[in-house]
């Protein structure tokens, strides 16, 4: 999304033809939009209200404490639940299980760090909570079906 504002950005700040660059601003706005909204959230009850705000939490907590190390059974702690209770509700909410979803996150947070920053990999590796470069290697192709390297590679070639 931040490389689509930046994309949006250049675009319109190079267009001469205000008419049209405000046509393209707009329709780049709806695009991120439309992106967001599968992850708006509806509350319709007291449960939905509670469900959302463990989702915040967690998500919160995550982005907060990403370099650190966590753990289901301190995670549970922080919010105050049971670690089985925890578990079953995180599951519920975000259909995954904790240890897999903060994975993805940490894995998210380095794409986000290497094409904002450029930084070494083994750097941004230990600065989203991977202290094994190797173990780190091997959850980002698991989760992008590519290396590191070549994942960053090939995002270069793209752009």
């Amino acid at each position: 999304l931040i490389l689509k504002l930046e994309s949006i950005q250049k675009a319109h700040l190079a267009d001469t033809d205000h008419t049209i660059s405000d046509l393209r601003l707009a329709a780049g706005i709806c695009e991120i939009v439309s992106t967001l909204l599968p992850f708006s959230y509806t509350v319709d009850s007291e449960s939905d209200l509670d469900r959302v705000t463990f989702i915040r939490a967690v998500d919160s907590y995550i982005l907060t404490h990403m370099s650190e190390s966590i753990t289901t059974a301190a995670m549970s702690a922080e919010l105050g639940f049971s670690k089985g209770y925890f578990c079953a509700l995180f599951k519920r909410s975000f259909g995954t299980n904790f240890t897999d979803y903060l994975t993805i996150c940490r894995v998210r947070r380095a794409i986000e760090l290497y094409r904002s920053t450029g930084g070494s990999l083994v750097s941004i590796a230990k600065s989203v909570g991977f202290e094994d470069y190797a173990y780190f290697s091997r959850c980002f192709k698991k989760r992008t079906g590519m290396s590191p390297t070549g994942y960053f590679s090939a995002d270069k070639n793209e752009v």
